[in-house]
């Protein structure tokens, strides 16, 4: 069986110093490049807490005898900046540089450290990981690719009692402003219809603490999510027209309209439950915040 080819990397060798810029060289498999003209050889520069501070690639031109060879070979320099110094610093000096390909697991990890950011005592705890990056980031992949499946079947579950139908629950960030309105609902002398959903919000509370150090690796996917606690949503939807935003809860059957930056009630859309003229003024009170404020310019940015 013919074995895959692997990178046969020159410089810099693992732990190598190195200083503002770093000198990349050695032979490639062909199968890791962008044929024909072998444009694109993918690289990251991470910390010691696997964050991707500097992605880009490397130019690798094609030469004549490179048809009969399996290997291609390059020289190239990658340059740091004033950018990459907060990172940096925070890793005692300890990166490690990936070099990707254009296929699925085509990838290497090499250790590296700047001279002149030499760990302090506070940093050297985590000098023991530094060859191990690599490994993290397989593993919170993997642990992401399992805590997707659990949601998955955790939606299955909420559309089974939605009366399959399809709905929008999705979990966030920012919890403490859903919180808040969270709390004014239920303290609220109106009767909802039951919420259905608590099996299945304690299950996902459940799979967020197993996988909580893939999911900050990851950071926070919002997607139109400024916030959400226990089933309850604030929401700007990517195909609507106009500046307002969703105040949705499934459980209580709420779908509340805000027009944005005044906050006014709109509208409902497709609900059986209101809320009351008091309910609104303390949505207005909360959403009038300067952070929360914030958070929803970013995401009607993201959708203009």
């Amino acid at each position: 069986m013919r074995r895959h080819a692997i990178p046969k990397i020159i410089e810099p060798t693992p732990y190598q110093n190195v200083g503002q810029t770093i000198l990349v060289s050695g032979w490639i498999p062909k199968d890791w490049l962008h044929m024909p003209h072998y444009v694109g050889l993918g690289y990251c520069l991470i910390d010691l807490n696997c964050n991707e501070f500097t992605c880009s690639s490397l130019h690798i031109e094609r030469r004549f005898l490179d048809v009969f060879r399996r290997h291609i070979w390059f020289s190239a320099v990658i340059d740091l900046n004033i950018f990459n110094v907060g990172f940096i610093e925070g890793s005692g000096g300890r990166i490690v540089l990936k070099l990707d390909g254009v296929r699925k697991n085509q990838e290497l990890y090499i250790p590296v450290i700047v001279e002149g950011f030499e760990t302090t005592q506070a940093n050297k705890v985590k000098i023991q990981g530094h060859g191990r990056v690599g490994e993290k980031i397989a593993k919170y992949r993997r642990d992401l690719e399992k805590y997707h499946e659990g949601l998955k079947k955790i939606g299955q579950s909420r559309k089974l009692k939605d009366g399959n139908n399809d709905p929008e629950y999705i979990s966030g960030a920012n919890v403490s402003i859903a919180l808040d309105i969270y709390s004014a609902l239920e303290e609220s002398e109106e009767q909802f219809d039951k919420y259905d959903y608590s099996t299945e919000d304690e299950k996902e509370k459940e799979l967020q603490e197993k996988y909580k150090d893939a999911l900050k690796w990851r950071g926070p996917l919002l997607r139109g999510l400024v916030s959400c606690f226990e089933g309850f949503e604030l929401r700007v939807h990517s195909d609507d027209h106009g500046r307002h935003f969703h105040v949705i809860h499934k459980g209580r059957r709420i779908n509340a309209r805000f027009s944005f930056p005044e906050i006014q009630l709109v509208d409902y859309k497709n609900t059986r439950n209101t809320i009351s003229s008091r309910q609104v003024k303390g949505i207005q009170r909360l959403c009038r915040n300067p952070a929360i404020s914030k958070k929803f310019i970013e995401e009607f940015g993201k959708r203009d």
